[in-house]
């Protein structure tokens, strides 16, 4: 989804909308399940890239840009 195209493919799994996406969801989802390691590394990256993307600082001075100017 548009909300979504944002984030970095190495922080996010994606699904693909469509006929196979029930699959492809159920197969991503037993797959974080029984892997601790990606799941941890998967956050460790999120994490990483909202912490410098969407960091409160940040957000609020773009905001004050985009208001003020």
């Amino acid at each position: 989804s548009a909300e979504n195209a944002s984030f970095p493919d190495d922080c996010v799994v994606r699904v693909d909308s469509g006929p196979a996406e029930e699959a492809m969801l159920e197969h991503m989802l037993v797959w974080l399940a029984n892997s601790v390691e990606a799941r941890r590394e998967f956050g460790r990256r999120a994490a990483a890239h909202i912490g410098e993307h969407h960091a409160l600082d940040r957000v609020a001075r773009q905001y004050w840009r985009l208001l003020v100017l």
